[in-house]
């Protein structure tokens, strides 16, 4: 039964990166039905991360929620051509998950920009044990989410629990607030 899942998990990532590839424009929102993607879940919180009031504009803050089947709830993994990293797409506004300004600094926000070949708005999957484990398949269960560009990992300010706790970048290590999981969602929001 184990395998089985595995393969399913598999399957699926192979699903949502071939229908988020062939999504006519990413940049405007909402461009397919099935609005496929997967919510990232802070392993601390409990909570989604999501995009300010569902903000479209390049800029907007990541915050966490409850999480909800709307489209700003949900994420698209597409690996950056040649590299060990992926672009990480909201599926409602077709942007980025980005790193403010490109920081290097702990605390820099996370942010959703236009998609380029910006290493800031890349991000390397990583098992939370074996630090220089990279994992090669959008993973189902415990990650750290690397930015490519500052090495600084994706967490939620000051470790917090509250709703509208803000996204930002700090060093890698152990601490559960850096550490998400991704479920699968499908389908029209209700």
């Amino acid at each position: 039964m184990r395998s089985f899942g595995r393969c399913l998990a598999v399957s699926l990532v192979s699903a949502v990166t071939v229908v988020g590839s062939a999504t006519a424009g990413y940049g405007e929102p909402n461009a397919d039905l099935v609005q496929l993607g997967f919510q990232l879940v802070n392993l601390n919180s409990r909570k989604c991360l999501t995009v300010t009031a569902a903000g479209l504009a390049d800029g907007a803050i990541l915050i966490q929620k409850e999480c909800g089947r709307d489209a700003s709830f949900r994420w698209r993994f597409v690996r950056a051509a040649g590299t060990d990293r992926y672009q990480v797409i909201n599926v409602n506004s077709g942007k980025c998950l980005a790193i403010a300004a490109g920081s290097l600094d702990d605390n820099g926000f996370a942010t959703q920009y236009g998609c380029a070949d910006d290493p800031a708005r890349q991000w390397r999957l990583r098992a939370p044990t074996g630090a220089g484990i990279l994992l090669s398949v959008v993973p189902v269960g415990d990650t750290l989410i690397e930015n490519g560009r500052s090495k600084k990992c994706l967490t939620i300010a000051g470790g917090a629990g509250a709703e509208n706790g803000v996204a930002v970048q700090y060093g890698c290590d152990g601490e559960r607030s850096r550490r998400w999981s991704m479920r699968l969602v499908a389908g029209p929001a209700l």
